[in-house]
């Protein structure tokens, strides 16, 4: 989180601060691992954590108050005694250069520098299920989470996938759905819809916690499409309520395997158990704490540390300070001591393997493009439809890798630019 810009924004003395445009307060930060109690503020898609008193500040900050009502009404809510010049600080050191109020004359603000996106964050986010939408599904699926369903539930998913691997068949699945036309448009589908109801676990388990959630989305993660769950009432929650919404979604995931696990004992249909075996492949990813998939968000919920990525350079900064209490601050360490070597040796592999992905990937594109011209010409639908797929699928791959590639070369050259331009105002 930036806490120091230059002061662009003009006095606020004589104006009614106003929050600015996409600015949300979401509260006081439960369990949280730092020492100092920490209070969240969203502005867009991105989180800023602020202490108590710039939080107090921000929430009489209607629009209708003026810099003398503010003062006077923090002095008698809160424990500090506050003047017009303390708020006028606050405002025009703190507020207004974060962003989070609108400038004079209830304009926008000049803000502050947006910092690099992450290429481990979202983009092209569209929301698919608006809250009103939401609510009633999430109201009637959080029964899963009563505790007289939830044990016998689990019960049976384990028995599930105990019982299809003794089955066997799972590699004849595959051979079955690989070689037969239109049969992996079949299986995408069904993974489409288990990923849909992964992210109604994630909204059930925030609404039995007494979250509200906000939406459910699609987005791109670096290319590969995906979607998600604004959770973002649940930093109102405490500690294990937040842990509930994070395996929210793998426990969903892994009823609808169960489900489909059902439907192949009663229908032998084939490529259900290649299903099976792609959802949970699917979990196994989720629960990896590496990327800012559900694990990631579980260990920073178990830990207190609401982003570890995005707290790494404030954490740093501050660690002399004891920003983090002494069991956060040794579980945030070992994190970056294992991840970070980790993500750096994945890159090299990736750029090292890249020439030979192309490669492979252009080959098996030059044997689907024959047979997608022997489906024209056949004039068969569903053939086409199959191997159009099939090269979309192989075309991510080198495509997605290719992006990252080059948008980590474009992020450190610019990483390494930004300190050379402050060493050169510095001297």
């Amino acid at each position: 989180m930036p806490l120091a810009y230059p002061v662009y924004a003009p006095s606020m003395s004589d104006e009614r601060p106003a929050l600015a445009a996409g600015v949300q307060l979401v509260g006081e930060l439960k369990d949280s691992g730092f020492t100092e109690q920490q209070w969240l503020i969203q502005r867009d898609q991105r989180f800023v954590q602020v202490t108590e008193l710039l939080y107090r500040v921000l929430e009489q900050c209607d629009g209708k108050r003026s810099v003398d009502e503010i003062a006077d009404r923090l002095t008698e809510s809160t424990r500090w005694a506050v003047n017009r010049e303390h708020v006028r600080h606050v405002l025009d050191a703190k507020l207004i250069p974060l962003g989070l109020i609108a400038g004079a004359a209830g304009s926008a603000g000049l803000l502050p520098p947006a910092s690099p996106r992450s290429l481990l964050s979202m983009r092209w986010r569209v929301t698919i299920i608006g809250q009103r939408a939401l609510e009633p599904i999430a109201r009637a699926l959080q029964v899963f989470y009563a505790p007289f369903l939830l044990v016998p539930v689990l019960v049976a998913v384990v028995a599930a996938q105990v019982w299809l691997y003794a089955a066997g068949g799972v590699g004849a699945s595959a051979q079955h759905t690989l070689y037969t036309p239109g049969a992996l448009l079949l299986v995408l589908g069904l993974l489409i819809a288990s990923a849909v109801f992964h992210e109604f676990g994630h909204a059930a388990a925030l609404r039995y916690g007494g979250g509200t959630p906000r939406s459910i989305g699609a987005g791109l993660y670096i290319l590969y499409p995906a979607f998600f769950t604004d959770v973002t009432d649940g930093y109102r929650l405490g500690r294990w309520a937040r842990v509930r919404t994070d395996l929210g979604g793998v426990y969903f995931h892994l009823i609808f395997a169960s489900a489909l696990v059902a439907a192949y004992g009663v229908s032998r249909q084939p490529l259900l158990p290649f299903t099976v075996l792609l959802i949970q492949m699917e979990v196994v990813r989720q629960l990896l704490p590496f990327v800012r998939l559900d694990g990631y968000w579980l260990l920073a919920d178990l830990t207190g540390i609401p982003d570890f990525f995005s707290q790494t350079g404030l954490v740093m900064n501050r660690m002399t300070a004891a920003a983090l209490k002494p069991w956060a601050r040794t579980c945030f360490l070992a994190y970056l001591a294992v991840t970070t070597p980790l993500l750096g040796v994945l890159f090299v592999l990736i750029v090292l393997g890249l020439p030979r992905l192309l490669l492979m990937t252009w080959t098996a594109m030059q044997r689907q493009f024959a047979v997608f011209a022997w489906a024209i010409d056949s004039r068969d639908a569903l053939a086409v439809a199959a191997v159009a797929t099939q090269l979309a699928i192989l075309a991510v791959a080198p495509i997605a890798t290719t992006l990252l590639v080059f948008g980590a070369a474009r992020a450190g050259v610019a990483a390494v630019a930004r300190r050379f331009a402050r060493s050169y105002r510095r001297r």
